[in-house]
């Protein structure tokens, strides 16, 4: 259960970025704690198209590794990773990422993250 959530978090911090054409690029590294656990993503946008790589650290010293990818349409962003988990948010005035993520079970975490 842990480990779903912290992939949750994971999904959510890479998918909130808004597309080409909004005046951000995503491009780089975000963090977020996300019920205890620190999220540490690296994200590549390319046009609409995001994929990246994000670390979890537990509270107990685990690293667990996810892989996304996802879109970014009229400012929505989606990912997901080959689990079922997925991420749907926005970029805020500030530039904070945030969204929901949503675990292959139907529970919904909420996710604020900044750029590093």
């Amino acid at each position: 259960m842990a480990r779903m959530l912290t992939l949750s978090a994971v999904l959510l911090v890479l998918t909130v970025f808004p597309a080409e054409g909004t005046g951000l690029n995503v491009t780089g590294n975000w963090e977020a704690s996300v019920l205890g656990s620190t999220v540490k993503a690296q994200v590549r946008q390319e046009g609409h198209l995001i994929e990246g790589v994000a670390h979890v650290y537990t509270l107990f010293g685990a690293k667990d590794t996810y892989h996304f990818a996802g879109n970014i349409n009229h400012g929505k962003i989606f990912a997901s990773h080959n689990s079922g988990h997925t991420f749907s948010g926005s970029v805020t005035p500030d530039g904070r990422m945030v969204g929901t993520l949503k675990t292959r079970g139907g529970k919904r975490v909420g996710v604020n993250a900044f750029r590093k």
